[in-house]
């Protein structure tokens, strides 16, 4: 898994680097949607996953949290976007 990680690392920085958006902010989301959809496809979505105390704790192993912390981390990540593109102040 840290292998996997390092190397997901490089290869996003890399194309961060490449394309001109070498933010960090941007690899720290990037990053964590990568793990919650390694989660979610390694252990699955299943019914007993949604429960307020998993979500609330932030127990990311279960594939129905990671679903839940996909979409926070996806639509904070949409709205800095959508800020720094369009310099909302």
């Amino acid at each position: 898994m840290l292998a996997f990680t390092i190397f997901i690392i490089a290869v996003i920085g890399l194309l961060m680097k490449t394309l001109g958006t070498n933010n960090f902010i941007n690899l720290i989301f990037a990053l964590n949607l990568i793990i919650c959809m390694y989660f979610m496809l390694k252990n699955g979505i299943k019914k007993d996953d949604f429960k307020w105390l998993k979500i609330k704790k932030g127990y990311i192993q279960y594939g129905g949290v990671a679903l839940v912390w996909f979409f926070i981390f996806g639509i904070a990540w949409v709205i800095l976007l959508y800020i720094r593109i369009n310099k909302v102040s």
